[in-house]
């Protein structure tokens, strides 16, 4: 299973503009260490 974040890009705009921004990039870097797994 993997996490799409584009599933949750309306919620995250809502709270705000730079949380998407952010999430994304920490999400890229944690994909290169954790395992799918882990990502959940």
């Amino acid at each position: 299973m993997s996490v799409n974040l584009e599933d949750y890009r309306e919620i995250l705009e809502k709270i705000s503009p730079d949380v998407q921004d952010t999430l994304e990039a920490s999400f890229a870097e944690a994909a290169h260490f954790m395992s799918p797994g882990g990502l959940r």
